[in-house]
């Protein structure tokens, strides 16, 4: 890939006819390129403003499912990535004293569904589909991050990804991918 790389900044400097075609290509694969060669190409995610922000945390503490769940926390970073602080407790478990499956879904698409939606500030955006995969049994009182982030955007059409890890030892609990699809509804 070093050598594709080398050869697409170096079209780009000399202001090859296809341009667009280029940085399209280019961006195709910058999923395995470092920061700095991103910034070269000028794909880096531009930041999201604060008050979108600020309206997203208002949208995810009204929600009624999250009554259902003990006071946790949602943090955005600029460029909109998520992470969402939550200590399971026993209502939040099965019968064999661990973490639902449901929690482990709540966690893991609320960091990639937020992470999407902060790249949409007008419309609202919905899950379309969501895959989940348990790595280990998340244990009363243990504190969780769950974190998000997208990895491709369209104009319609997000894949955003999240891990959930133990708080204190870093240890995988579970992943999750999924798809998010603008909508008509305009966020308020």
């Amino acid at each position: 890939m070093g050598r594709m790389f080398r050869q697409l900044v170096s079209q780009l400097k000399r202001g090859h006819p296809h341009i667009p075609r280029i940085r399209r290509h280019a961006e195709s694969l910058q999923h395995g390129l470092s920061g700095c060669k991103r910034r070269l190409l000028g794909t880096t995610r531009k930041e999201v403003s604060p008050e979108h922000l600020k309206r997203l945390n208002k949208l995810y503490g009204v929600a009624p499912i999250n009554g259902l769940f003990n006071e946790h926390v949602i943090e955005f970073a600029a460029d909109g990535s998520t992470s969402i602080k939550f200590s399971p407790k026993k209502e939040h478990c099965h019968s064999m004293g661990s973490l639902h499956g449901s929690g482990y879904f709540k966690l893991l698409d609320d960091a990639a569904f937020f992470a999407a939606q902060a790249l949409d500030e007008e419309n609202f955006i919905y899950t379309t589909s969501f895959n989940t995969y348990l790595v280990r049994a998340a244990a009363i009182g243990v504190p969780l991050i769950s974190k998000g982030r997208v990895v491709s955007a369209g104009k319609t059409l997000q894949i955003a990804e999240s891990r959930l890890i133990e708080e204190e030892t870093g240890k995988l609990v579970a992943t999750g991918s999924g798809t998010f699809q603008k909508s008509p509804h305009k966020i308020k």
